[in-house]
Protein backbone atom coordinates (compact mmCIF):
# COMPACT_ATOMS: atom_id res chain seq x y z
CA UNK A 1 0.00 0.00 0.00
CA UNK A 2 1.26 3.32 -0.42
CA UNK A 3 2.01 5.67 2.23
CA UNK A 4 -0.50 8.69 0.74
CA UNK A 5 -3.35 5.54 -0.12
CA UNK A 6 -2.47 4.57 3.68
CA UNK A 7 -2.52 8.18 5.30
CA UNK A 8 -6.05 8.71 2.98
CA UNK A 9 -7.46 5.82 4.57
CA UNK A 10 -6.69 7.06 8.62
CA UNK A 11 -8.14 10.81 8.20
CA UNK A 12 -11.05 10.38 8.83
CA UNK A 13 -10.42 9.44 12.82
CA UNK A 14 -6.85 11.05 12.49
CA UNK A 15 -7.42 14.72 11.05
CA UNK A 16 -10.27 15.38 14.13
CA UNK A 17 -7.65 14.68 16.91
CA UNK A 18 -4.83 17.15 15.14
CA UNK A 19 -7.09 19.80 14.94
CA UNK A 20 -8.17 19.47 18.13
CA UNK A 21 -4.82 19.34 19.78
CA UNK A 22 -4.01 22.38 17.91
CA UNK A 23 -1.09 20.13 16.30
CA UNK A 24 -0.50 21.72 13.10
CA UNK A 25 2.72 20.36 12.44
CA UNK A 26 2.02 16.81 12.41
CA UNK A 27 -1.45 18.09 10.06
CA UNK A 28 1.16 19.68 7.77
CA UNK A 29 2.91 16.44 7.44
CA UNK A 30 0.09 14.08 6.90
CA UNK A 31 -1.11 16.30 4.33
CA UNK A 32 1.88 16.37 2.74
CA UNK A 33 1.98 12.34 2.78
CA UNK A 34 -1.29 12.72 1.23
CA UNK A 35 0.05 14.86 -1.47
CA UNK A 36 -2.77 17.63 -0.78
CA UNK A 37 -2.59 20.82 1.08
CA UNK A 38 -3.83 21.39 5.03
CA UNK A 39 -6.43 23.34 3.23
CA UNK A 40 -7.62 20.89 0.41
CA UNK A 41 -7.47 17.90 3.50
CA UNK A 42 -9.69 19.19 6.00
CA UNK A 43 -12.25 20.13 3.25
CA UNK A 44 -11.94 16.84 2.00
CA UNK A 45 -12.15 15.37 5.27
CA UNK A 46 -15.29 18.23 6.64
CA UNK A 47 -17.71 15.80 7.68
CA UNK A 48 -15.88 13.58 9.68
CA UNK A 49 -13.74 16.67 11.15
CA UNK A 50 -16.91 18.27 12.32
CA UNK A 51 -18.71 15.40 13.37
CA UNK A 52 -16.17 14.88 16.01
CA UNK A 53 -15.82 18.16 17.36
CA UNK A 54 -19.70 18.64 17.32
CA UNK A 55 -19.97 15.76 19.74
CA UNK A 56 -16.79 16.60 21.75
CA UNK A 57 -18.75 19.69 22.49
CA UNK A 58 -21.88 18.33 23.02
CA UNK A 59 -20.59 15.77 25.59
CA UNK A 60 -19.47 19.09 27.97
CA UNK A 61 -17.06 17.33 29.25
CA UNK A 62 -13.70 18.14 30.16
CA UNK A 63 -11.92 19.47 26.79
CA UNK A 64 -15.29 20.51 25.35
CA UNK A 65 -14.87 24.06 24.61
CA UNK A 66 -12.19 22.83 22.29
CA UNK A 67 -14.74 21.36 19.72
CA UNK A 68 -16.47 24.61 20.09
CA UNK A 69 -13.29 26.66 19.54
CA UNK A 70 -13.04 24.12 16.12
CA UNK A 71 -16.04 24.60 15.25
CA UNK A 72 -16.35 28.73 15.34
CA UNK A 73 -12.80 29.12 13.85
CA UNK A 74 -10.33 26.77 13.99
CA UNK A 75 -11.33 24.70 11.16
CA UNK A 76 -11.96 28.32 9.16
CA UNK A 77 -8.23 28.89 9.11
CA UNK A 78 -6.57 25.60 8.67
CA UNK A 79 -9.31 25.20 5.62
CA UNK A 80 -9.42 28.53 4.61
CA UNK A 81 -12.43 28.93 4.72
CA UNK A 82 -14.72 31.96 5.42
CA UNK A 83 -18.26 31.36 7.66
CA UNK A 84 -20.42 31.04 4.58
CA UNK A 85 -18.23 28.34 3.01
CA UNK A 86 -18.59 26.44 6.25
CA UNK A 87 -22.07 26.90 6.10
CA UNK A 88 -22.46 25.55 2.69
CA UNK A 89 -20.40 22.72 3.49
CA UNK A 90 -22.50 21.53 6.75
CA UNK A 91 -25.93 22.10 4.53
CA UNK A 92 -24.21 20.52 1.60
CA UNK A 93 -23.90 17.65 4.19
CA UNK A 94 -27.16 17.73 5.41
CA UNK A 95 -26.35 17.46 9.15
CA UNK A 96 -29.36 18.90 10.09
CA UNK A 97 -31.78 15.99 8.48
CA UNK A 98 -29.13 13.13 9.52
CA UNK A 99 -29.72 14.99 13.52
CA UNK A 100 -33.36 14.83 12.93
CA UNK A 101 -33.35 11.03 12.16
CA UNK A 102 -31.39 10.46 15.18
CA UNK A 103 -33.47 12.48 17.38
CA UNK A 104 -36.47 10.51 16.85
CA UNK A 105 -34.78 7.33 16.70
CA UNK A 106 -33.83 8.10 20.72
CA UNK A 107 -36.04 5.81 23.07
CA UNK A 108 -34.66 7.05 25.71
CA UNK A 109 -34.86 10.52 27.31
CA UNK A 110 -31.35 11.20 27.81
CA UNK A 111 -30.24 9.81 24.62
CA UNK A 112 -32.81 12.24 23.14
CA UNK A 113 -31.37 15.13 25.31
CA UNK A 114 -27.90 14.49 23.75
CA UNK A 115 -29.33 14.48 20.02
CA UNK A 116 -31.03 17.62 20.67
CA UNK A 117 -27.87 19.32 22.52
CA UNK A 118 -26.57 18.76 19.14
CA UNK A 119 -28.43 20.43 17.02
CA UNK A 120 -27.95 23.53 19.41
CA UNK A 121 -24.41 23.51 19.02
CA UNK A 122 -24.91 23.53 15.33
CA UNK A 123 -27.73 26.75 15.74
CA UNK A 124 -24.81 28.54 17.59
CA UNK A 125 -22.27 27.72 15.03
CA UNK A 126 -24.18 28.87 12.26
CA UNK A 127 -26.36 31.40 14.02
CA UNK A 128 -28.91 33.65 12.32
CA UNK A 129 -27.69 31.68 9.05
CA UNK A 130 -29.48 28.31 10.09
CA UNK A 131 -32.69 29.28 8.18
CA UNK A 132 -33.25 27.16 5.49
CA UNK A 133 -35.86 27.64 2.86
CA UNK A 134 -38.75 26.14 2.51
CA UNK A 135 -39.91 23.37 -0.24
CA UNK A 136 -43.14 24.55 -0.06
CA UNK A 137 -45.16 26.51 -2.81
Amino acid sequence: MEPSNFVQYCCHWLLPALILHGDTSNLNWVAKIACQSSAALVKNHFVPIFSVCMALHCSKKSGSENGAAVLQSSILSIAKISENERDILIKKHMFIVEIHYKVTAAIHYRHKCNRLAAIEVLINVLGHRAAVSSTSK
